[in-house]
């Protein structure tokens, strides 16, 4: 029985996650920008920056988004 199936688990919980992170990134970018916008700080701006590319990474390369 092979586990490199589409829909493996090793293949389908990265990608789950990679939709999670993504949707978290955009939200904390969203915030991030109005917060700036007013005179905030810039840390919500960058950290959803960097939470949308982990997310977006999970997707592209499935568990190589993870780093080694």
């Amino acid at each position: 029985m092979s586990t490199d199936g589409a829909s493996s688990p090793s293949r389908l919980l990265p990608r789950l996650l990679g939709v999670l992170l993504l949707i978290m990134g955009l939200a904390l970018l969203a915030g991030g920008i109005k917060l700036a916008l007013l005179g905030g700080s810039l840390y919500y701006l960058l950290a959803g920056i960097g939470v949308a590319l982990t997310g977006i990474l999970l997707l592209a390369k499935g568990r190589r988004g993870v780093g080694r």
